[in-house]
């Protein structure tokens, strides 16, 4: 059998990566070295994207529950949810998907789809899919049987969505070529 690694070490390695996910995934003011300083850094705490996402959630659906429970329609509830989730995520899955409609609407060849997700700027595709995905989010919050579930839909909804993040990441090749250095 071989031998465990001292317990605390691995503690302090598990809340330092936990931590970094969340200074990610998140705009709360944690401060961590870059990820060029550790390479593998990122790559080791997607692991914990999901609970992240979770805990996303948890911290949105109680906005949902609060706003709720203050006398708020589902509508304006569902609406205060996702605007606060976007707002405590600093809009990172929505830029992506903005920048990943966009290219995949406008653009002929693989290079032009490229430079269209690499522009800041936001097209119709774009503005389109937010649109879709936001609206389709409130309504899903909106229609569910009660506060309570809906909280609870928010935070499988996050914890799913930073979860798939992970899945693509780690399956599929990325798009650029990246030239080796050196070469």
């Amino acid at each position: 059998m071989p031998p465990r690694p001292p317990l605390l070490p691995l503690a302090i390695r598990t809340a330092e990566e936990m931590a970094f996910a969340a200074s990610f995934l998140t705009r709360l003011p944690l401060r961590f070295p870059s990820p060029s300083a550790e390479p593998d850094l990122l790559p080791r705490t997607m692991t914990w994207f999901p609970l992240v996402g979770a805990g996303i959630g948890l911290i949105t659906g109680l906005v949902y529950l609060s706003a709720s429970g203050l006398g708020a329609t589902p509508a304006l509830a569902g609406w205060l949810a996702v605007v606060a989730t976007v707002v405590l995520t600093g809009g990172l899955h929505e830029d992506g998907l903005a920048d990943f409609a966009d290219g995949l609407g406008g653009g002929n060849t693989r290079e032009e789809k490229l430079a269209i997700m690499r522009d800041s700027r936001i097209g119709s595709y774009g503005v389109l899919a937010m649109v879709l995905v936001i609206g389709l989010r409130v309504s899903a919050l909106t229609n569910t049987s009660g506060a309570l579930e809906a909280a609870l839909l928010q935070a499988v909804r996050c914890a799913c969505e930073r979860g798939g993040q992970c899945l693509v990441e780690r399956d599929t090749p990325g798009c650029r070529i990246v030239a080796e250095p050196g070469s």
